[in-house]
């Protein structure tokens, strides 16, 4: 109960400095239209993790995979979750070629370079682009 009595003090103390209500407002108009973006973001990522689950679902062993850095196996598409993860490591730019590394023990190199490659170019150059060209936008309206 404590807890809630200070937040709601914080709140109260928020509401006296003007700054803090036009970053507020500021907030609350980029964030109405970024949402598109966000939402062709997740859209993108899901279709990616599902042609990731397509291509290499279950073929990837974690801890039995020969001749990759540790730790590197646990990005693979054998459930959903493993699948976003993977997807959030390409977008983040999160070396990525030794992410596609693990798929060449079990797939053709063209298949998995092309996969990663397609991702990168699509998820990184595109859909970040746009997502940032909205908030630059957002903030000059």
């Amino acid at each position: 109960m404590l807890v809630i009595g200070r937040a709601m003090d914080l709140l109260r103390l928020m509401r006296a400095f003007r700054a803090v209500r036009k970053i507020v407002g500021r907030t609350e108009h980029v964030s109405r239209a970024v949402l598109g973006p966000l939402i062709l973001l997740a859209t993108s990522v899901h279709v990616f993790v599902y042609c990731g689950m397509l291509l290499w679902g279950g073929s990837i062993t974690v801890g039995q995979t020969q001749g990759v850095p540790p730790f590197y196996d646990l990005n693979n598409f054998n459930t959903y979750p493993s699948g976003v993860l993977t997807m959030f490591n390409i977008l983040i730019v999160n070396d990525w070629y030794a992410i596609a590394g693990v798929f060449l023990t079990v797939s053709a190199r063209w298949v998995v370079f092309s996969y990663f490659i397609i991702a990168n170019l699509f998820l990184v150059c595109t859909i970040l682009n746009v997502i940032t060209a909205f908030f630059v936008g957002g903030t000059y309206n």
